[in-house]
């Protein structure tokens, strides 16, 4: 864990948007000396994530999702993308649900794509909310469209990579 903190102390203070997610989140969790993070930044946690940020039980995230999304921009400083069923997507101020998601993303490899499609966007210069949601959606809807060809079990989440394109058409 010491070897990466330096790493992720640069990351925090880069001159540029950050997306954080997996390992990160949890080497954030176990320090809070690099927490808050910038405003231009956007974390992206699964409840468990969640739960060792916010040092709680996964059962509270569960129970309130819209609250654990605040908590969660309280103390990161960033714009939050809490994952699930129904994601939420907050900068503090507004927050959206991406109702479109697929079982066929809970799957190793799939938070990756997501994280990718943010922070394509974020190079581009879309705000870190929009960038969040429009990711959200963007991966839903990659998602049902591999699902509905190659059955929800039968995909990968690089099957996804081949499909984005023809979406942003």
């Amino acid at each position: 864990t010491s070897d990466v903190m330096p790493i992720l102390r640069l990351f925090a203070k880069a001159d540029c948007p950050v997306v954080w997610d997996a390992d990160a989140l949890n080497l954030l969790a176990k320090t809070d000396s690099i927490l808050p993070l910038k405003e231009s930044d956007v974390i992206t946690p699964h409840p468990g994530e969640a739960a060792r940020l916010l040092d709680c039980d996964v059962d509270e995230i569960a129970e309130d999702t819209l609250a654990a999304t605040d908590r969660l921009h309280d103390l990161c400083g960033c714009t939050v993308l809490l994952k699930g069923a129904r994601s939420l997507i907050s900068d503090g101020m507004d927050t959206y649900c991406n109702l479109h998601t697929s079982p066929a993303l809970a799957k190793g490899g799939s938070g990756d794509v997501l994280a990718g499609i943010i922070t394509a966007l974020l190079g581009q210069g879309v705000s870190p909310l929009e960038a969040a949601a429009c990711g959200a959606w963007l991966h839903g809807k990659a998602g049902d469209v591999c699902a509905e060809a190659m059955g929800q079990y039968g995909m990968l989440p690089t099957d996804m990579l081949e499909v984005l394109p023809r979406l942003l058409k």
